[in-house]
């Protein structure tokens, strides 16, 4: 699938809670900082291994703890 993707100069467009799907991204645009009137702005944009290592959303924070990169993310409430 991903040879096809490349090869044809695709774009995917994927809204996903995934953690193991956003980690495989290419891209990741991560939005919030809640849900429904909490959210709506862009809190990060770039590799998830970059929104990894900042470690400063809700996002950011539950990936680390989903992967391991960070031992002691904590994720919030």
């Amino acid at each position: 699938m991903r040879k096809l993707i490349a090869s044809k100069g695709l774009t995917i467009i994927a809204i996903e809670h995934n953690l193991r799907f956003i980690g495989h991204a290419d891209w990741v645009i991560d939005m919030g900082p809640g849900a429904g009137n909490a959210g709506g702005k862009v809190l990060f944009e770039g590799a998830p291994l970059a929104l990894m290592r900042r470690n400063d959303t809700p996002t950011a924070r539950a990936m680390n703890a989903y992967f391991g990169f960070i031992k002691d993310a904590a994720v919030q409430p």
